[in-house]
């Protein structure tokens, strides 16, 4: 029973009852932008994150959340070193972790983590020991395991998802859940 809100078709009104789980995405976009990439969607849920945040709506984030965050951004940073130094730059671990460069890309992430996206949002627990796992674990190739989480945690908390990732569309739901996107895949 999702329901998709296409957000490029409908002027939506948020307030302060509504409760809104940004997936990690989204956090990405908005505050995690490389160049010019993407940068007409990053403006889009740019805008919808300022009507959030201005009609007190209660913007959620769970652990899952901010380690992918976390996580994804580290390894992008990863990326564009060994983009510019393959020699050097081979394995994550082995020669990225510990370096000056990781340092500065911890510290970095680390300012975002606190002085933005928590600062505006209210930490929430994955609720872990709650979830039906079997709608988790559930063998098919469309889905990863944080998608199903983030489901169930939306579901738990009765959040909204904004997302502009094309498999929640796809994402078979036993409770009424809006998926807002700006994604017209």
């Amino acid at each position: 029973m999702n329901n998709i809100i296409n957000l490029n078709t409908v002027d939506l009104v948020f307030s302060s009852k509504d409760i809104i789980l940004l997936d990690t995405n989204i956090w990405i976009y908005l505050f995690y932008p490389l160049g010019n990439y993407g940068i007409k969607t990053s403006n889009k849920y740019s805008s919808i994150y300022k009507k959030i945040i201005n009609s007190k709506s209660k913007v959620i984030v769970p652990a899952t959340v901010i380690s992918e965050f976390f996580n994804t951004c580290l390894r992008f940073e990863f990326s564009l070193l060994k983009d510019l130094d393959s020699k050097k730059y081979k394995d994550f671990k082995k020669d990225f972790r510990g370096t000056e460069e990781y340092q500065k890309s911890v510290e970095k992430l680390s300012e975002t983590i606190k002085n933005i996206i928590l600062k505006n949002s209210t930490v929430v627990n994955d609720l872990f020991e709650c979830i039906d796992i079997d709608n988790i674990l559930v063998i098919d190739e469309e889905f990863d395991f944080n998608d199903k989480l983030i489901i169930e945690i939306c579901k738990k908390y009765g959040a909204k998802l904004l997302t502009h990732d094309k498999d929640f569309k796809k994402y078979k739901i036993d409770f009424p859940l809006d998926i807002l996107t700006f994604n017209n895949s």
